[in-house]
């Protein structure tokens, strides 16, 4: 698994192989991990360029649908060459053996609590989970599962939607085809946005217009629209390529920088951004197609975190509590309390967004605290939960139920013995 004249660790690198792409997919992984974390870290980066680039970390996911789009439609259409086939053989074996053992095994040990921090599950959540309808149902046994539920719906129907992009011979007609597709997603979310009204909080803008299958679908056409372009022979001068590549990197950086995207749910965010999003990264992915052959510095390196980018994105959240649980708590200014990462079941403003479970009376942006005097426990945002005080210490990641009978589970840097967090008044937090 090392690379020849190497200290990296990396895994073989395969015919065809665009080291470009790989760094692409480090990006989106890399982003994804910057929100996840800073959020659980509860890091002192409140405000800021550097604070709302953690924040809009969750676009990494859209960058993942745009590579998703692109190489599935290139492996479609290379078989499809071979074979004449719409449905090439061995197509719907390869996608299987690719994403469902893992996502099985990451859901099995969710469910039944392996992990610390993640929510009880239902049976119904549990089903639907098995058949991949959480981006429907609610992902509230593992959330980042919910774009597992898009990517397997995108799987089935993308034969369908290459070859109706494919056949469309002239320039024109392949473009109006593209703008169709491409304008569905943008139009459900504006129009259901519409119906709803403003003042839509971020969770249930993720609920009604992000997770759906048929809301998140610009980043796949994008995708499938680059990679028939290619295979066209559309393509740019390594030089022009490598520009674009940097200048779209320069834009999406200092867009994330400028402020929360989420801040505010507008007509904006539920017509355009997505969209726009979708648009930027399939430039980026057209310039990396165009840079295959040419060598890219630090490439073991990229191809590991490719290789690995789908493993880590099943486990990273659920391990984030432990992870913060088992190291160095982070200490913020004034009373030095120890931010407590809620796992997968408490923290609705999560940078992929989140369907939070809903138990008796629900519950909205909870996060917790644990302290090293003073209330133990206190939601962040009301300060309404009053539990005894608790000796604290970065110890060890110990789970209590809070707010008397809704079922909510935190985590808390405690000793084992945690028996002097028993009473808690019921928290009003919407």
């Amino acid at each position: 698994m090392h690379s020849a004249g190497a200290s990296v660790p990396a895994f073989a690198q395969q015919m065809r192989h665009n080291p470009w792409l790989d760094l692409l997919r480090t990006v989106a992984i890399f982003l994804v991990l910057l929100r996840h974390g800073s959020r659980s870290a509860g890091n002192a980066l409140s405000e800021g360029f550097v604070a709302n680039l953690f924040k809009n970390g969750w676009v990494g996911v859209d960058l993942f649908f745009v590579l998703s789009g692109y190489l599935i439609a290139t492996g479609l259409i290379r078989r499809s060459s071979v074979t004449g086939r719409m449905f090439p053989k061995g197509y719907f074996q390869d996608r299987i053996l690719r994403i469902v053992p893992a996502y099985y095994a990451v859901l099995i040990v969710c469910a039944v609590g392996v992990f610390p921090g993640t929510a009880e599950a239902s049976a119904q959540s549990l089903l639907a989970h098995l058949l991949f309808l959480q981006d429907y149902t609610g992902s509230n046994i593992n959330v980042v599962l919910w774009s597992l539920g898009v990517e397997e719906k995108f799987y089935i129907i993308a034969p369908v939607v290459v070859v109706l992009m494919r056949r469309q011979s002239s320039m024109a007609a392949f473009v109006a085809c593209c703008v169709a597709l491409l304008l569905f997603s943008p139009l459900c979310r504006g129009l259901t946005f519409e119906a709803i009204g403003g003042g839509i909080d971020y969770g249930r803008f993720f609920e009604d217009m992000r997770s759906p299958f048929h809301m998140s679908l610009e980043g796949f056409v994008i995708g499938i629209a680059v990679a028939i372009g290619r295979d066209r022979g559309l393509t740019l001068p390594k030089g022009w390529a490598l520009a674009g590549l940097s200048a779209g990197a320069l834009v999406l950086v200092m867009w994330l920088g400028s402020h929360d995207f989420m801040g505010a749910i507008t007509r904006v965010d539920a017509w355009l951004v997505p969209t726009v999003l979708a648009l930027l990264f399939g430039a980026m992915v057209f310039c990396a197609a165009c840079l295959g052959g040419c060598a890219l510095r630090c490439e073991p390196f990229f191809r590991v975190n490719a290789r690995l980018s789908y493993s880590l994105y099943l486990v990273h959240l659920p391990l984030l509590p432990l992870a913060y649980g088992l190291g160095a708590p982070p200490v913020s200014h004034g009373a030095s309390p120890l931010e407590i990462p809620c796992g997968a079941s408490l923290d609705r403003g999560d940078g992929l967004g989140r369907r939070a479970p809903h138990a008796s009376g629900g519950y909205r942006d909870h996060q917790f605290r644990v302290c090293h005097r003073g209330p133990a426990v206190r939601c962040q945002r009301h300060g309404l939960c009053d539990l005894q005080p608790a000796v604290c210490v970065p110890f060890a990641a110990q789970a209590f139920e809070c707010c008397g009978g809704m079922g909510l589970v935190a985590l808390a840097l405690c000793h084992a013995d945690i028996s002097s967090l028993a009473s808690c008044q019921r928290c009003t937090c919407p």
